[in-house]
């Protein structure tokens, strides 16, 4: 009786070990906003990340006030940012973010020159999530799982 206790204890084991990595690859942690209209804020920042290789890297921005739109153009982004949490598959693709804060042109004495800085609070991600092919991830559209953190990069990365 008790050997037939240990096998299923084992299966048991086995199947959790299993199953636990696929559960995790299909739990939410951060669904994406579908519209703007769910956006409570009277201000707030659009912005998408353009890769390395363009001559125009970097996080770009749209500035929405009251109903306006005001495209900014390259920005830094300093506090809570997508690229701090998010594993690099998925926020150099085509996704958009939401970034609650303030902007602020500041000057720069390395370089000598001006440069928008965004001081982010929160954000949120917009419409679709876009993960790059390859990537070995499930590729929900309206959220981010535990597999989209930047912690996971060192395991699915070429």
């Amino acid at each position: 009786m008790k050997l037939n206790k240990l096998k299923i204890s084992w299966r048991i084991i086995l199947l959790s070990v299993v199953a636990l990595p696929w559960l995790l690859a299909i739990i939410p942690i951060k669904f994406s906003k579908r519209s703007f209209d769910s956006i409570n804020e009277k201000e707030y920042f659009v912005i998408s990340y353009v890769p390395n290789g363009s001559t125009e890297s970097g996080w770009h921005a749209v500035w929405h006030h009251d109903g306006v739109e005001e495209y900014i153009g390259l920005v830094n982004i300093k506090g809570k940012s997508p690229r701090n949490t998010l594993s690099s598959d998925t926020y150099t693709t085509i996704t958009e973010f939401v970034i609650y804060g303030s902007l602020k042109n500041e000057y720069c004495e390395s370089s000598d020159y001006r440069s928008n800085t965004i001081y982010s609070k929160k954000w949120d991600i917009i419409g679709k999530v876009d993960r790059r092919k390859g990537s070995g991830k499930i590729n929900f559209k309206h959220f981010i799982t535990i597999y989209d953190l930047k912690w996971w990069d060192n395991f699915f990365s070429d």
